[in-house]
This record gives C-alpha cells, sequence and structure tokens, in this order.
C-alpha cells in the first residue's frame, strides 16, 4: 500500500511558523505526498517562500476565508489529488516518521489520528504535559473530550466528500473539525488510534485561558448540536453538559497554570 498522500495547510501571515511546518511535512519519511498550502492572502512574499523550497510536490494556492478558516481548509480538500487526505495547521509540526506509521496502521479504515506532544512558541517541548487518548475511540467519549488533533488526522478523500467537508457555519468557527469528527462518530464512522506522539501541537499562552474558555463554550454548542441532530441518549448528553461544566469552574478557578506547570 504506497497511496498518495494530500496534505492540506491554510495559512495567514505565520511566516515563521509556516516555515518550520513545511520543513517538517518535507522531511516525512513517507515520501509520496502533495502538500497544498492555502494562503489568506499573507502580508509578506509567500510566494518567494514557497519557492525557495525548491520541492515540486508543494502547491500555494491563495484564497480569501473572511476568517473561517475552515473555508480554505475545504479548498485544500477540492484541489487535493491524493488518495488520502492529511491536515497540518501552520502552527504545528510533524515527527518524521508520522505519516508512514499511519498509513501502516490504516489498513483497510477510513480515519487515522495519532497522540500529540506540546510545544511552546520557541518549539520546546512542555514537560508533564500529555494528551490521554482512549483505546477505542467512541462517540460518548469523544463527546466528552476531543481527543482528535486536527494535525495528526488522516482520513479518505471519499469520507470526507461524503461529509461534504468542514462546515463554514459561523456559530462553528473555531470548532469545525469537532463538529465533523462528532458527525462521523455519530453516524458510525471507525476511528484508528494511534498513540504514539508523531504531531508537536503549539500552545500560545496570550489569551490562553480566555480562548479556552470560550472553547468549552463552543463545544457545548457543538455537543446540543449533535445530540439535537443524531437523537444521541439523554444519558450521554447529560454526562456530557456535567462534564464540561465542571471544566469551565475549573478554568474559571484555577486558569492554565497547569498547563505550563513545570514539576
Amino acid at each position: 500500500m504506497n497511496p498518495l498522500v494530500s496534505v492540506v495547510v491554510p495559512t495567514f501571515n505565520r511566516k515563521e511558523l509556516l516555515t518550520e511546518t513545511v520543513h517538517s511535512i518535507l522531511n516525512q519519511t513517507y515520501k509520496k505526498m502533495e502538500v497544498i498550502i492555502v494562503d489568506n492572502y499573507s502580508n509578506y512574499d509567500i510566494i518567494a517562500l514557497i519557492a525557495a523550497f525548491n520541492d515540486s510536490r508543494i502547491s500555494l494556492f491563495q484564497n480569501e476565508n473572511h476568517g473561517i478558516i475552515a473555508v480554505n481548509r475545504n479548498y485544500g480538500i477540492e484541489k487535493a489529488k491524493g488518495e488520502y487526505i492529511a491536515f497540518c495547521d501552520d502552527d504545528d509540526l510533524w515527527v518524521p516518521e508520522k505519516l508512514e506509521k499511519q498509513i501502516e496502521i490504516i489498513a483497510n479504515n477510513d480515519v487515522c489520528c495519532t497522540n500529540r506532544e506540546y510545544i511552546d512558541v520557541d518549539t520546546k517541548i512542555i514537560p508533564h504535559r500529555a494528551l490521554f487518548i482512549p483505546k477505542n475511540l467512541s462517540l460518548s467519549n469523544f463527546l466528552c473530550s476531543n481527543f482528535v488533533t486536527l494535525s495528526s488526522v488522516l482520513v479518505k478523500k471519499d469520507v470526507l466528500k461524503q461529509y461534504k467537508g468542514f462546515t463554514c457555519q459561523p456559530e462553528f468557527k473555531y470548532c469545525e473539525d469537532y463538529e465533523l469528527w462528532g458527525k462521523m462518530l455519530a453516524t458510525g464512522q471507525k476511528f484508528i488510534i494511534c498513540k504514539e506522539k508523531l504531531v508537536l501541537y503549539r500552545l500560545h499562552q496570550s489569551n490562553l485561558s480566555e480562548n479556552l474558555e470560550a472553547g468549552i463554550k463552543k463545544t457545548i454548542k457543538v455537543n446540543r448540536h449533535l445530540f439535537k441532530k443524531y437523537e444521541i441518549s439523554k444519558r450521554v448528553m447529560l454526562q456530557t453538559e456535567i462534564v464540561y461544566f465542571l471544566k469551565l469552574i475549573y478554568y474559571k478557578l484555577k486558569g492554565l497554570k497547569s498547563i505550563f506547570h513545570q514539576t
């Protein structure tokens, strides 16, 4: 099995971080890929930046997303030629074996995601911080905590087409990936889990507590949308409401000190 993988990277005004991200993708041990960069008209010469990589696997497109990143993710999906599509945000990094290991385990399945390591703005690993991923990803445990890191996902293009990609509805802005994974799980899609930390996920400390609190509120909104659309049991709905209510209290009381705790 040696399929073409299309890697979709939306970007905007992150020249240095994008450079790191693209290097980490091009340095994959799995070489059969195309890298589709979709730029929201950044304020620097991104054409020159991409040309400097001198790699024919990279294609650059510019498209206005009007502040909704899902627009440019979907744009990248439409341009993709690969049987599989992977996503990498322009501030995240991949370890070199990421794609190779996913291709090995995805077999006849449609979606694979991995664990992640956390890094700071200086690309230093944040110690004692890890994402717990369950052995089997079910709808009920997913709705209580988003275990799926977008930059870790490898998925068949046909599956993304079936679900019409990411929602571009403004009310789901910044959580459109969570909404998509929720729809997939609610309709019986199976996720293959790789517990290895194959993605370096960047945390930005500035305004992070406010962003996380807003993120929790958006997650609750998405959950209620999924409950209504897919008639998910009231027991699961109550369980998730309690979990996120407790998370809101925690972040209000303690902020994010634990995320950057060093001991």
